[in-house]
């Protein structure tokens, strides 16, 4: 599940959820969704035009080993990689590696560990 939330100055927020069809550690898949409830707020003219909050929450997270082998090749490499990309980051340091789309972003962001990504083998327990 998805929960996306974008609240105004004021009172003037939006928000809605979204159920995925399976379980998914997929930060990509996560993505999507929000984009895809965020158009959805905008048609529906409740998206607020500037928005100071904005608020992701997921659930029914699911460990890699617990994932089905993704079936088309594409999937797979993508998932190689963003493996790849978490190793590499967790033994030099967050954002060593990260996709170019996020390059306008790094400089603007103040990058920490509750931000960072979804790394698949970190496991955050209270």
């Amino acid at each position: 599940m998805v929960h996306f939330h974008a609240a105004a100055p004021g009172r003037n927020s939006a928000g809605k959820q979204c159920s995925l069809s399976v379980p998914t550690a997929d930060e990509l898949v996560i993505y999507k969704t929000c984009l895809a409830i965020a158009e959805e707020l905008k048609r529906q003219g409740r998206l607020p035009y500037a928005f100071q909050v904005l608020w992701v929450a997921v659930s029914g997270l699911q460990r890699r080993e617990a994932m089905p082998v993704p079936l088309f090749e594409r999937e797979r490499r993508r998932e190689r990689l963003a493996g790849v990309m978490d190793v590499v980051n967790q033994e030099f340091g967050d954002l060593t590696l990260y996709p170019a789309s996020l390059h306008p972003a790094k400089a603007q962001v103040m990058w920490n560990a509750a931000n960072r990504g979804m790394y698949r083998e970190l496991e955050i327990a209270g």
